[in-house]
């Protein structure tokens, strides 16, 4: 090891990046790769174990071009140490040509959980349903809360099975994501969770050429909120959250459409742009 490489990786164990190695990579479709990998166990000098929410992105640290990008994870809280990411290629982005082209199984990256938009419809102080609007790759922190839904509903079957009624009792939310993309990324996995979840999880995806034609409308929002709001004595006690994640262009789009149509508050839309 080199002294330079000894120094970039003492400065992002300080920096508190958790290293974890690459075990799958595969490919979605043209330009979209998926990146499976395992977080490395604690150790003496860092002996916190890696932890993110449903819908945190990691800053992820490359340690061969010294560059720090940002992607979200698809994978639970409840998967680790292993965890999934996906990545858009973008020959205007040194990390992203990285990751497609010179990332390799068995790698080493280093890893730091960020992000504020973040839902957990398992957990018990969790109030509201979540209505979701992606635009694109956008769709990925939403694929992470729901898959976090559909384990966590997983497991408190099983503890029901087993009597273990402090699990079973966490009462779940619903959740309606509506998803226009120029592919089918990640749409067969989230259609399978609406599939086997259908009292807890709306899925809707349009396909669309990119010009913005096909992209979500007013119709499919209201058919959202009208499966969130299905239940009027429930909704004495549990609000929606708003969510939207996509290029800028999208998240301006969507904005119009929820507070002239439907009248949110924009200061309430919770939003994560991709540039």
């Amino acid at each position: 090891m080199t002294s330079r490489h000894a120094t970039r990786i003492a400065a992002a164990k300080a920096a508190n990046f958790f290293a974890a190695r690459v075990h799958n990579i595969q490919t979605l479709a043209t330009g979209v790769k998926r990146i499976d990998l395992t977080v490395q166990p604690p150790t003496a000098n860092n002996p916190t174990p890696f932890a993110f929410l449903p819908g945190q992105w990691v800053d992820y640290y490359i340690e061969s071009i010294d560059q720090v990008t940002g992607y979200s994870m698809i994978s639970s809280p409840l998967d680790l140490p292993h965890l999934s990411l996906v990545v858009q290629y973008s020959s205007l982005n040194a990390a992203a040509v990285h990751v497609h082209e010179n990332t390799h199984v068995h790698d080493l990256v280093w890893l730091r959980n960020g992000g504020q938009v973040t839902w957990d419809a398992a957990s018990p102080t969790e109030k509201n349903h979540a209505l979701m609007l992606a635009g694109g790759i956008g769709v990925t922190p939403y694929a992470s809360m729901l898959r976090h839904l559909q384990k966590s509903k997983r497991t408190m079957a099983m503890a029901t099975e087993d009597n273990t009624s402090k699990v079973a009792s966490v009462s779940v939310r619903r959740c309606a994501l509506l998803h226009s993309s120029t592919n089918n990324v990640l749409a067969n996995d989230l259609e399978a969770m609406s599939k086997e979840l259908p009292e807890h999880i709306r899925y809707q995806h349009s396909l669309t050429d990119g010009s913005g034609l096909g992209r979500i409308n007013k119709k499919d929002i209201d058919s959202a909120l009208a499966f969130l709001k299905r239940n009027e004595e429930e909704e004495e006690e549990c609000g929606t959250v708003t969510m939207l994640c996509g290029t800028a262009p999208f998240v301006s789009d969507m904005t119009f459409v929820l507070t002239h149509d439907f009248d949110f508050q924009e200061e309430d839309i919770l939003v994560e742009k991709w540039w």
